[in-house]
């Protein structure tokens, strides 16, 4: 009885001891790298980068709190030192990753993203079903073989799996500057699941140094606030809660983001120019350096503002409650344009440069006490755009016609500008060497500009 007892309980033990190895060496199998559709071992080189010292490799993550079961195979990157390694432009600008990988390594796996085969049937089955049934089964079957064919082809277009996460085609996956290149999904047809590539970086320069960790997300956009919170703040009449003009045609407005970056830019550069004391024009002139003249950044609320403005297809400037704003203490400024034409491109470099050509009528005495005197011709729109205290701007625009003489493309332009210029006494900037009072210290795109 003993001797049975005995046998049984080995026997038991070599049971629990198979099923053990047998889900042990299930789990090891599980632990694999997803890469450009081919499988990697914990341990195995995915990818040799000798060009830019690092190589591409499946590593396990350590688990998680160290329980073998748990831990997981993830593509991390190893880095050569450059004492051992020329960190070297490659030959082509673009690497195509199966294109090195070796033969044993592009054997495609058949689950990743792709439908299987069917089975075909064997030959002299004995069941068969009835007709109408096999009709019926057919009929239902295409219908889930199309719906799951779409799904497929909606999962799986422009598509890449980095470490188990999905990124659209031209989506960065890795940045490596410290070696000059960034990973990148590319998918070379429409249809077809996308593979990643090793994009090479411009004019960089190989370093040891740990990669800087990415810049945080921007701000979010201040709440949207609507015409009560304007009239209760500052005037019922304010601009925001002024209706779109329907009799003057508005076929088109607001301003792209390439027109806000080149507003933007023409307003910096010209600001630039007078305060390196490089404008020689005036009456007399030249204008003086300015010591104090800051750089100006974009203020959407003042061109939320501005938009409204324009929609109403103003002849003449709003109040100055009209365009207060909750971002800007004080009064906002305004240069407002008007251009009829019968082409319907944008001419914001040629409204920009209208208002700073008026410098040929100001006088350089102006720029220590601003005052309203006679002048050859109107002097407001420049004085505003160099105010040296004026930091932040923001424009819309409305496309609108026909309007005078029957013009068909007629175009109003608003700038906003805070906190406003043209403040009577007041100086127009610090006379003295560009940039050489700034609180925040220079500017670092414009020479001769203060940080805002």
């Amino acid at each position: 009885m003993g001797c049975a007892s005995e046998k049984g309980i080995r026997g038991i033990l070599m049971m629990v001891i198979l099923v053990m190895v047998t889900v042990s060496y299930a789990d090891a199998g599980k632990r694999k790298c997803k890469f450009n559709g081919n499988k990697f071992s914990i341990g195995e080189e995915v990818l040799g980068l000798p060009d830019h010292c690092c190589s591409l490799t499946c590593a396990s993550d350590g688990g998680i709190g160290r329980k073998q079961k748990q831990t997981r195979a993830i593509l991390t990157l190893d880095f050569t030192s450059l004492n051992s390694c020329a960190c070297q432009s490659p030959s082509r600008s673009v690497l195509n990753l199966t294109g090195v990988l070796s033969p044993r390594q592009l054997n495609r796996w058949g689950s990743e993203g792709r439908l299987n085969k069917k089975p075909k049937p064997k030959r002299g089955s004995k069941h068969r079903a009835n007709n109408k049934k096999t009709k019926k089964y057919k009929k239902d079957n295409n219908k889930r073989t199309k719906k799951v064919g779409e799904r497929a082809k909606k999962k799986k277009k422009g598509r890449c799996v980095f470490n188990n996460k999905k990124y659209k085609s031209n989506e960065i996956v890795e940045e490596v500057a410290r070696r000059c290149f960034d990973l990148v999904c590319q998918a070379k047809q429409k249809k077809k699941k996308g593979s990643v590539e090793v994009v090479p970086r411009t004019d960089c320069t190989c370093s040891d140094d740990v990669d800087p960790p990415a810049p945080p997300p921007p701000p979010p956009p201040p709440p949207s606030r609507d015409c009560s919170e304007y009239a209760e703040t500052f005037t019922p009449s304010h601009s925001i809660c002024q209706p779109q003009n329907k009799a003057c045609g508005i076929h088109r407005e607001g301003v792209s983001e390439e027109e806000k970056k080149m507003i933007l830019k023409e307003h910096n550069e010209y600001r630039a120019k007078v305060a390196r004391g490089e404008e020689k024009r005036g009456a007399p002139g030249p204008q003086p350096s300015a010591a104090n003249m800051m750089e100006m950044v974009w203020n959407q609320e003042l061109a939320d503002v501005a938009q409204a403005w324009c929609n109403t297809c103003p002849a003449n400037h709003d109040c100055n409650d009209c365009r207060k704003v909750f971002s800007i203490d004080g009064f906002v400024g305004q240069n407002l344009y008007w251009h009829f034409s019968f082409q319907s491109e944008q001419v914001w470099s040629q409204a920009l440069g209208a208002f700073y050509d008026e410098v040929q009528f100001v006088p350089k005495t102006l720029v220590d006490r601003y005052l309203t005197i006679p002048t050859p011709g109107p002097i407001g729109h420049y004085t505003q755009m160099v105010w040296a205290e004026t930091r932040e701007l923001g424009c819309g625009a409305a496309y609108h016609g026909p309007c005078a003489g029957n013009f068909p493309e007629c175009k109003t332009y608003c700038c906003n500008y805070g906190p406003a210029g043209n403040i009577l006494s007041r100086p127009m900037y610090e006379k003295g060497p560009a940039a050489s009072n700034c609180p925040n210290g220079k500017s670092g795109d414009y020479d001769g500009l203060c940080k805002p």
